[in-house]
Formats: C-alpha cells, sequence, structure tokens
C-alpha cells in the first residue's frame, strides 16, 4: 500500500516554516528508506497521512491518519475531522497520554525528528574552538513564548566584564523581536544597555538553518512546546540546551545533553526561575569541558535516535501494522544527499 502525504488544503508549505520542515523531511526520510510515498491522489486504495491546517477528511476506503502538535486547542471543524480518522499521531508521548483519555481513535506517538545531513556537527563543543568570546545562541521564531526575554534578563545579570556573547536571531522582525531589540540591543546611541547582546535577523532557508548552531551553548526557556524542533538541530550540531523542565521535551533532551531550568508557579507551567537560568549559564561559561561533553553526546544523541527514519521505523510504521496497514517498499532506496 502506498503512503499519500497531505499538506491539508496548502498546495505550498514555505520554507523553513516547522511545519514545512516536518513534511519535507518525513518525505525524504521515507524516500531514503525505500518506501512508497507519493504527494498527490495515487488512485488506489492508499494510507492518507494527514498534516495540520485542513482536517475536511471524507471517510472512504483509504485507511486515514493524522498528524498534529497536540497543544493547541481543537476547534469543532477538527474534532468533526478527528471522527473519520482510522488513528492520529502526535509529537510526543506527553500528549498521546492526555488524549488517550480524552478521544477514542487510536492515538500514537510520532515524534519529530531532524536530517543530519543538514546540520553537520559545526558546533564549538565538536570542532573544539572554545577561544573567546564565549557565544551564547538564542534563536526562534520570535514570540514571549520562546523565552527569548527571560534569556536576554539573565545573561544581562549574569554577565558583565567577561569575553562571552549572546546572539538573538530571527528569520524576520517580528513585533515582539523589535520589542526586545529595542530594550537590549548594544548600540548605546538607540539608547540600549548591553553591547554583549547582539540582535540578528536573517531568514536562512532550511538547507542553510545550520548557520545558526555555531556557539557554545543554546538557551531555549520556552513557556510551552509540543516539540522544539529548533532545540533537536542544536543538539545535532553539537551544542548543549539549556531548556525549561517541560514535560513535552523529555522525548528529545535529558541531562547529559545540557541543562534543565526550574519553573516558577504560574499559568501552565510555569516561567522559567531567572535564577537558576543565570545559574545554568553562569556554569555552562565556567565549564568549558562539560560543555563540550555534553554537547557530542547531545550530537550523537540526535543522530542516533531522533532523526525522521528513527521515527517512522519505531513509531510509524509498528503503529500502522497494529492495523494490518503495511507500506509497499520501491526496489530501489531514491537517496537524498542533502538530507
Amino acid at each position: 500500500m502506498k503512503l499519500w502525504l497531505r499538506a491539508g488544503v496548502k498546495t505550498h508549505l514555505p520554507d523553513g516554516c516547522g511545519i514545512s520542515i516536518v513534511f519535507n523531511g518525513i518525505y525524504r526520510a521515507f524516500r531514503n528508506l525505500g518506501y512508497d510515498v507519493v504527494l498527490t491522489n495515487p488512485g488506489e486504495r492508499c494510507c492518507e497521512l494527514w498534516w495540520p491546517g485542513n482536517w475536511e477528511t471524507e471517510k472512504n476506503d483509504n485507511f486515514l491518519v493524522g498528524y498534529t502538535g497536540g497543544d493547541v486547542p481543537f476547534s469543532e471543524p477538527v474534532l468533526k475531522g478527528w471522527e473519520q480518522l482510522d488513528a492520529l499521531f502526535v509529537v510526543n508521548t506527553y500528549y498521546q497520554k492526555i488524549l488517550e483519555r480524552e478521544f477514542s481513535v487510536p492515538i500514537y506517538a510520532l515524534r519529530h525528528g531532524v536530517a543530519p545531513n543538514r546540520f553537520p556537527a559545526m558546533a564549538s563543543a565538536i570542532t573544539g574552538t572554545y577561544q573567546s568570546p564565549f557565544v551564547f545562541i538564542h534563536c526562534a521564531f520570535q514570540s514571549p513564548r520562546k523565552g527569548g526575554q527571560f534569556v536576554c534578563e539573565a545573561f544581562s545579570q549574569t554577565f558583565s566584564n567577561e569575553d562571552v556573547l549572546l546572539e538573538v536571531i530571527s528569520p524576520a522582525d517580528e513585533p515582539f523581536f523589535i520589542e526586545m531589540r529595542e530594550k537590549w540591543h548594544g548600540n548605546f546611541k538607540k539608547g540600549g544597555n548591553n553591547p554583549k547582546i547582539h540582535f540578528i535577523t536573517v531568514h536562512r532557508p532550511h538547507s542553510q538553518m545550520y548557520k545558526n548552531y555555531h556557539g557554545h551553548c543554546f538557551v531555549y526557556p520556552s513557556l510551552y512546546e509540543s516539540w522544539g524542533l529548533c532545540v533537536t538541530e542544536a543538539m545535532c550540531s553539537g551544542m548543549p540546551c539549556i531548556l525549561s523542565r517541560l514535560p513535552t521535551f523529555n522525548d528529545q533532551f535529558n541531562n547529559l545533553c545540557g541543562w534543565w531550568v526550574e519553573m516558577d508557579a504560574g499559568e501552565g507551567w510555569g516561567t522559567p526561575n531567572i535564577a537558576d537560568l543565570r545559574r545554568k549559564m553562569r556554569y555552562a561559561y565556567e565549564h568549558r569541558e562539560e560543555c563540550r561533553e555534553k554537547g557530542m553526546y547531545a550530537a550523537a544523541m540526535a543522530r542516533h535516535k531522533l532523526t525522521f527514519e528513527h521515527g517512522i521505523l519505531l513509531d510509524l510504521l509498528p503503529a500502522l501494522s497494529k492495523h494490518g496497514i503495511e507500506i509497499d517498499r520501491v526496489i530501489e532506496p531514491i537517496s537524498f544527499a542533502e538530507g
């Protein structure tokens, strides 16, 4: 049986957005593994894998599968579309356990992955380039939930005369990114107050995103996540991470890859404890050999356990087999050298 990957109503997924990265990553991984996957209607009974963005599924002879993050409120049209599904996949085991208690459709975890060939191990932990300055990196599509405000605050309170930098990278001048830049920018003529914080606006296609992960330590004190693709990409590049202690990170991260930041009580999972974030950043700066070891472990873990191929072989295909669905193999696997 063929697998038909469907991107909802979208006819084009912009390069670099999360949905596009996952969609293309899973497509390439299936082809690399030699499975018969198509992007248009094959004209025969198949397994349809629906992406977020459109749940107007119609029951037919195909085996209908949905794939979603699991972390957003679900509207009535979405829930109605779920009623037509034969199985639903979410991005981590945390949401799987929650949704299993609420819905009758079989629910499985298909964890997001990374394409290792697109993220060469170039970070300082791998290359050994620990000469000054020591560079912390925070990069994501900037919104308050990504935690950039906590990174800037903790960095400014922790470091003064040390030879250290913080790079805050965004693909666009989003309003919150502009707000942070105006508050923390290092250009004193513009009212900034910390010359060691560099704000970088650069849109990179996914094939060039590895350039974001060139520093010594990745800092991501997020308020909530379904997965966190940038964390997996940073790990694959050889960067140890400082992360909020969120249950959704447990499938991809442990303390051998970096450091957890404890959360203060509050709405949702709370907010990152600034004092603890400061301690972890200071510790990483002062313990560079341990930083390097954690980065090397993170890279090895990502390349062996967090690839898209890994998710397909260990999550998706076994779950489909439980329903009697076997995806056909092609005669020769088609390899994509770029990822």
